[in-house]
């Protein structure tokens, strides 16, 4: 199993153990983590559940009883957000306050996106994330 999951969910995927009882593990772009791994039997059907959330992006391998359960690749946005974030950006309004130079980027519903740090002379202008 192969998916991309978004950083601080939790992730089950289910799995056939391979005979081993032990070796329950998470590795991280290769490395072991020490992220807690839950190992659960679903009912008595002999197909197993490993559950854990990742705590930093990059690709997790999962090793369970003895079977990779699953390979996750964990970024800080999926792609579903990301083109929400582009449709708001583009179909939402925004309010330039000249006198605090802030312009606040509004979503379509209504609420804020994101703010900028603002200035606007006769020589330039600019706008810059506000952080």
């Amino acid at each position: 199993m192969s998916l991309t999951a978004v950083l601080g969910q939790t992730i089950s995927m289910a799995f056939v153990p391979t005979g081993f009882t032990t070796g329950n593990y998470v590795v991280r772009d290769g490395v072991l983590e020490t992220t807690s791994l839950v190992v659960d039997e679903i009912g008595n059907t002999g197909v197993h559940n490993a559950t854990f959330t990742p705590t930093q992006t990059g690709t997790y391998t999962v090793i369970a009883m003895g079977a990779v359960a699953g390979v996750v690749r964990v970024v800080e946005q999926d792609l579903y957000s990301i083109l929400q974030d582009l449709k708001d950006s583009a179909m939402g309004s925004w309010e330039w306050n000249k006198v605090t130079k802030e312009m606040t980027l509004f979503r379509i519903d209504g609420s804020i996106l994101t703010k900028f740090e603002t200035d606007d002379t006769i020589e330039s202008a600019f706008q810059r994330l506000k952080v």
